[in-house]
């Protein structure tokens, strides 16, 4: 293992600080990839990329991205795509692939290099932020620019000092999550939250030696038998979800957490409409996206069409959502909107793509009722949950996957060796 390991070095680490700046060609690429490219050409030329591909986990993963592939080719093909964005639905799934070999080749299997992979990838997020800042011009900076990267931090900090006392890692998460509520992220404010929780069960287990099996019982805590892990997960995390959602409504619709938010609140919930489906409107053009071509799709970067825009107007005035959602500029330039990553892929690649995010959402469901899993482990697998099904996949994306399921990966095998 060693000598397949032979160019990866610390140097090779901080190629991490370059993950988050990106150059325009034909869309927008990071840096790393460039050079993560030129690494993943190298191991085919040494024949060292087979000490990661030929293990079963990895095996699977490149096969169901494989198939994404052959998705977006079929559909950008049959769909009579643009040449650029049949180029740009390539390259993004290939960058994927990767992204996950080559990280994977950096970290070298070993947790403390993939916790400063982690720190490197946050800190090119924000430094990102500073350097091109068209990205988050006129919107929530917590939000969308410093959020995710500080929170990726924390958890990487919990996941160091293993001495931590249970109650403060649950303190600490819920004082992060009252920010992230403050600043009006609602859905960090959550993730934060449940992944803090965990973490907490997670060292109090393993400090007391309380738990034995390989799942949560949750029984010293929601007195439930042993024999119900399933349901005394479901219970916490509905707990929870409901107590967040409770005091998000009861603070906006006060006025505590700023005029912003308390606007935005009476906005999305339409005069008592559904805060989630208000919020994630776009779910009426995938839905009927999808039901125009399930098995093919539309294609990479699919616009919205005239057709399908008269269709998806009469449900949005129905449910009284915005139907600026649908507008069409004057050379139809907008896409078909879609929040979801799992979404976004079977609009534009059909069925094909399904089987990936499925794999993904059964692993990052298991990791949550792991025990003795990394802190930063159950906040990357309650994200990549959230991420599957209500948030969009942007281009960090091309680097949060590959580090989700390397990280799964990685505790997978340590627990198979202890």
């Amino acid at each position: 293992m060693t000598r397949t390991f032979a160019i990866s070095s610390k140097g090779s680490l901080l190629l991490m600080l370059f993950s988050g700046i990106y150059i325009s060609f034909i869309g927008k690429i990071f840096v790393a990839e460039i050079f993560f490219a030129l690494l993943m050409l190298s191991l085919l030329l040494k024949n060292s990329h087979r000490a990661i591909v030929n293990q079963t986990q990895y095996k699977i993963v490149l096969k169901l991205l494989l198939m994404c592939q052959i998705g977006q080719i079929t559909s950008d093909l049959i769909q009579d795509s643009a040449a650029t964005k049949m180029l740009k639905g390539f390259l993004l799934i290939l960058f994927i692939s990767i992204n996950f070999i080559v990280i994977t080749h950096i970290i070298q299997f070993r947790l403390n290099r993939y916790l400063g992979a982690i720190i490197f990838f946050a800190v090119s997020q924000v430094v990102s932020y500073f350097f091109q800042p068209q990205l988050i011009e006129g919107a929530n900076a917590w939000k969308f620019g410093f959020g995710s990267p500080f929170t990726s931090i924390f958890f990487c900090w919990l996941t160091f000092n293993k001495k931590l006392n249970p109650t403060l890692i649950f303190s600490l998460s819920l004082f992060l999550s009252g920010i992230d509520l403050l600043l009006g992220c609602r859905n960090l404010a959550g993730i934060t939250m449940l992944a803090g929780v965990l973490s907490a069960i997670s060292r109090a287990y393993v400090n007391t030696n309380q738990l034995k099996a390989d799942k949560f019982d949750m029984h010293s805590m929601l007195i439930l038998s042993k024999k119900q892990p399933l349901i005394s997960f479901s219970i916490m995390l509905l707990t929870i979800s409901l107590t967040l959602l409770f005091s998000y409504q009861t603070a906006a619709t006060k006025g505590w957490l700023g005029k912003e938010a308390y606007e935005k609140y009476i906005l999305q919930t339409n005069a008592g409409k559904n805060l989630l489906l208000s919020s994630r409107s776009e779910v009426f053009s995938e839905y009927l996206a999808i039901r125009e071509s399930p098995i093919i799709g539309h294609g990479s970067y699919a616009k919205l069409s005239p057709e399908l825009r008269q269709k998806l107007l009469p449900w949005l005035l129905e449910n009284r959502l915005n139907p600026n959602l649908v507008e069409l500029d004057s050379d139809n330039n907008y896409l078909i909107p879609v929040h979801s990553g799992l979404l976004t892929f079977w609009v534009w690649y059909g069925i094909l793509a399904i089987p990936f995010f499925i794999y993904v959402l059964s692993i990052s469901i298991s990791t949550i009722r792991s025990k003795n899993v990394p802190p930063i482990l159950y906040y990357f697998a309650v994200l990549m949950c959230w991420d599957i099904f209500f948030s969009p996949f942007g281009m960090y994306a091309r680097i949060q996957y590959p580090l989700t399921l390397i990280g799964i990966i990685l505790f997978s095998k340590q627990k198979a060796a202890n």
